[in-house]
């Protein structure tokens, strides 16, 4: 059955349209950012939305082998940074990271409140998702939901995906992005969530490396 499950969600996954590397759903991710912006009331600030988005991303792959949205993702000064999912939210404007039809399908679903907020304009269509998807955004918001984008940002300072680029970020000021090896996500944190035991993780990365092996998004 876990077998069939699998299958089911890798033709999920591969029919959207992807962009970055071709694997980056901008849709799922409005879609994942309209479902916890509602789950937070329907406001929602975009620092908050990334680490939620991240967290979410990080869970999926950890125990289904894949992403959720398929995102590129950077170290930063705040911790680690969906770009793209970033880039749907920074701008108002289309630009080098941001195509007008990105754009034009974010302002459907999402608009900008204040300066650092997004607003539910329209429920988000949940058959997008994949049952898992689904029950990991509901229990990533479960458990860190209740934190602001502050503490979150602190929070992620505590990942190994973070850890691993800290220094650079702290002595290079020039360079404000490291990208991250994201099999760093399958390293262990102080958090049930995100405690796999060897064998789980061993299954995982072997499922993720021979079906979604541009997912893993490796610095050159």
């Amino acid at each position: 059955m876990r077998t069939i499950c699998k299958l089911f969600d890798k033709i999920l996954y591969l029919c959207g349209k992807s962009r970055k590397m071709n694997t980056f759903h901008y849709k799922k991710a409005v879609h994942a950012i309209t479902f916890l912006a509602q789950l937070e009331g329907g406001l929602i600030s975009y620092m908050k939305a990334i680490k939620l988005i991240w967290l979410s991303d990080r869970y999926h792959l950890r125990n289904h082998g894949r992403t959720i949205t398929g995102d590129v993702y950077f170290a930063m000064k705040d911790g680690p940074v969906a770009s793209c999912s970033y880039d749907l939210l920074k701008s108002d404007s289309v630009s080098q990271n941001l195509s007008a039809e990105e754009l034009e399908y974010r302002n459907i679903y999402l608009v900008r409140s204040k300066t650092y907020s997004f607003k539910v304009l329209q429920i988000p269509e949940i058959s997008m998702f994949s049952k898992s998807e689904v029950n990991t955004l509901h229990l990533i918001y479960k458990e860190f939901g209740k934190f602001d984008q502050f503490e979150l940002s602190e929070m992620s300072h505590s990942f190994p995906e973070w850890q691993s680029h800290e220094k650079v970020l702290a002595v290079t000021k020039k360079q404000k992005s490291v990208q991250i090896d994201m099999m760093l996500f399958f390293k262990n944190v102080d958090n049930k969530l995100f405690s796999n035991t060897p064998e789980e993780i061993e299954e995982m990365v072997d499922y993720s490396t021979t079906f979604f092996p541009q997912m893993i998004h490796c610095p050159r």
